[in-house]
């Protein structure tokens, strides 16, 4: 008996190795399969995250390229149902198609990247989305929802406890109030927003916040100390090899000199200004640097009634008129009509004066009408977010409850599938037990005395 309990001992171990084998195995394989897919799809993640790198480095000098790569991105995310890759697509894009005037366009596509964001709780890009929808309603008009984003970019900030996007939330806030008549509170948010960035080294946003003091500081007719605000940028953009920002900053340069009786000073300035938004193509600010260098001509007319200024001013402000329709700028081609009408009246030219007042006049009403369809959009707008928040709340809450129903059917299903392995495994045991026994009784035993031996438990002796 001794010996047939160590052979069936054996013999439970031997199936017990078997089983254990053939379970490894399938674990391996079940293994195996996850892990390459988890390799695949962090080398098409890793991709998608290298595109849009390139599509930011390409943003400022070639946007047709960093529009492509942001495309490519979008393309691969979406097949590999990426979101993060796809809203962050959505937020290079549509940063791109905003500096390229598509306003509406861009707005859609910030807005669809911020709800991806805020359903999968990614902070950082809800803020970056919130602080893009801000300026994007400014350049609509949308005073209380350009608010209303700055405020949410700097709740979402806050959860990260992110000090770089909370100082350019504060230089946002600054402009704001700036531009709605609160110089206190933007002085305010300008202060807090060039502490942290001084505090911190962060040079992109200490440049943003001497610009907003020294606008602020115009604001409050203190040209000179506007005028050292500025220098301060140019030295630091500088230093960082910015070139877009100390084309634009040369013009905030000029205006101060300007402001202050220094023509000539302020004439050189805009002319170097010109020149580089020309250089890098800034069709916007090339406008600009004409209608600046036009302006500061029929100033100096005023002062020394050279006539040759008056031919200069013509010259330049017939050339911002070219460049602001080229850029669609009618702010700047309404100031630009209206500066030309002086200029040729200055001339005696009467007739082209009258025909571009009357330009001037006509574009002004519909600058005006333009402003009053704005406002309507903007009230539009604050109903539709209203409406749009209360059905993400919703959504929010639908999903979380099929995340606890799926999350508990999948639980009930592994216990189930673990219980049925353990029933299967316990069922083979029993069995292969079952037929070493037999194996063992019928080569040990006479065939009588084990059939006896199965069916009562004891023989007869």
């Amino acid at each position: 008996m001794a010996c047939t309990r160590s052979i069936q001992k054996e013999a439970l171990f031997m199936l017990h190795v078997l089983v254990s084998i053939r379970m490894k195995k399938i674990f391996s394989m079940v293994l195996l399969f996850v892990l390459g897919s988890l390799a695949a799809l962090a080398a098409d993640t890793t991709r998608i995250n290298a595109l849009l790198e390139r599509s930011k480095e390409f943003q400022r000098t070639d946007q047709d390229a960093s529009l492509r790569f942001a495309t490519e991105a979008y393309t691969l995310s979406k097949e590999i149902h990426y979101e993060n890759g796809i809203a962050n697509a959505q937020l290079f894009i549509g940063s791109i198609l905003y500096a390229n005037g598509k306003v509406d366009t861009s707005r859609l596509l910030i807005s669809n990247a911020l709800q991806t964001y805020s359903a999968n709780g990614n902070s950082h890009g809800a803020g970056v989305a919130c602080l893009y929808l801000s300026y994007i309603y400014i350049d609509l008009g949308m005073k209380d929802s350009a608010f209303a984003a700055v405020f949410a970019a700097m709740k979402w900030n806050q959860h990260t406890h992110d000090s770089f996007a909370l100082a350019q939330n504060y230089v946002q806030l600054g402009n704001l109030y700036l531009d709605y008549g609160d110089p206190k509170l933007a002085f305010q948010n300008y202060s807090l927003a060039a502490a942290i960035s001084e505090r911190h080294k962060y040079t992109e946003n200490m440049i943003s916040a001497w610009d907003g003091l020294g606008h602020y500081c115009i604001k409050l007719h203190d040209y000179q100390t506007g005028l050292s605000y500025f220098l301060k940028v140019d030295s630091a953009s500088k230093k960082s090899g910015d070139n877009y920002t100390i084309a634009q900053n040369l013009t905030n340069i000029a205006l101060c000199h300007e402001l202050l009786k220094h023509f000539r000073i302020a004439k050189d300035n805009y002319n170097l200004a010109l020149q580089a938004c020309l250089k890098l193509n800034m069709l916007g600010n090339v406008a600009l640097g004409y209608y600046n260098i036009g302006s500061i001509h029929l100033e100096l007319y005023k002062v020394d009634s050279n006539k040759a200024d008056l031919d200069s001013a013509i010259i330049h402000l017939d050339s911002a008129i070219s460049y602001a329709r080229l850029s669609n700028d009618i702010v700047r081609l309404a100031r630009s009509y209206h500066l030309l009408a002086e200029a040729h009246a200055n001339k005696r030219n009467f007739i082209e004066a009258y025909a571009f007042q009357q330009l001037y006049s006509q574009l002004s009403d519909s600058i005006i009408n333009t402003e009053k369809v704005k406002q309507i959009a903007e009230m539009q707008t604050r109903y539709e977010t209203e409406k749009k928040e209360q059905q993400i709340v919703l959504l929010d809450a639908q999903n979380k409850t099929k995340s606890a129903q799926r999350n508990i059917l999948i639980l009930s299903s592994l216990l189930l599938l673990s219980l049925v392995i353990a029933i299967f495994i316990g069922l083979l045991r029993t069995k292969k037990q079952r037929q070493i026994s037999e194996s063992l009784l019928l080569n040990i035993l006479p065939r009588e005395v084990a059939n006896e031996l199965k069916q009562k438990g004891s023989a007869d002796a």
